[in-house]
């Protein structure tokens, strides 16, 4: 498993690559009839490229003005440990370098990085800023069943998909970032170190009460 971008840091801008994580600002994604962010943003300059995450076919790709813009949608090779395939949404993008049909390979540059849709610049109520007028991707992840007959089928796309847990608030979508952490060239180090300071402070406080 790749990175969507090189390098990618897993914490908030600005000391990270990503402005809003998975299920904020319920009030701004409402018109969506979702219950939050379903998805995570991560901000680079605009034409920056964007990687395949996985190995897989991409089942769309079209032009959406006032949702994901620019974007692709791409359905893994591979089922993850519960059974499921993957479907990974690149939103946003400036330009795509891959059409409908096309398999793709862990690591290829699928899309360039871009600001079309649906999208905010600058600083709002929702988040402090942007640091590229409103340029990010929006990465998004839903786990889908490939059934034989049934199911439903993007337009143009031969493969059946069915979505897994579809109405858990979020068309489901969950949340991309524990399966990113399996990417190689992911920078954690912030995370795992604040994860290493709660479970001390918790040991502290255990240990506190034990001598009361």
């Amino acid at each position: 498993m790749k990175r969507p971008v090189n390098k990618l840091k897993t914490v908030k801008y600005p000391n990270g690559d990503f402005t809003q994580w998975f299920g904020e600002n319920p009030q701004l994604y409402a018109r969506f009839e979702l219950k939050g962010h379903n998805g995570v943003d991560i901000v680079r300059p605009h034409g920056e490229v964007m990687y395949a995450i996985e190995s897989g076919t991409v089942v769309n790709a079209k032009d959406t003005p006032d949702g994901f813009g620019i974007h692709i949608r791409l359905i893994s090779d591979n089922k993850n440990e519960r059974g499921y395939y993957h479907e990974w949404t690149y939103g946003h993008c400036s330009r795509l370098l891959v059409k409908q049909g096309d398999h793709v390979d862990e690591g290829q540059a699928i899309a360039l990085m871009g600001n079309t849709g649906f999208v905010i610049s600058g600083a709002t109520p929702f988040w402090k800023n942007n640091p590229y007028a409103g340029t990010h991707l929006h990465l998004g992840l839903r786990e889908v069943k490939r059934p034989r007959t049934g199911g439903w089928k993007y337009e143009g796309s031969d493969i059946r998909l069915s979505v897994v847990n579809s109405n858990n608030g979020y068309k489901g979508a969950i949340d991309p970032l524990p399966t990113l952490w399996e990417a190689d060239d992911i920078i954690q180090t912030d995370v795992w170190r604040q994860s290493a300071l709660t479970v001390v402070s918790l040991l502290k406080t255990i240990i506190n009460l034990y001598k009361k």
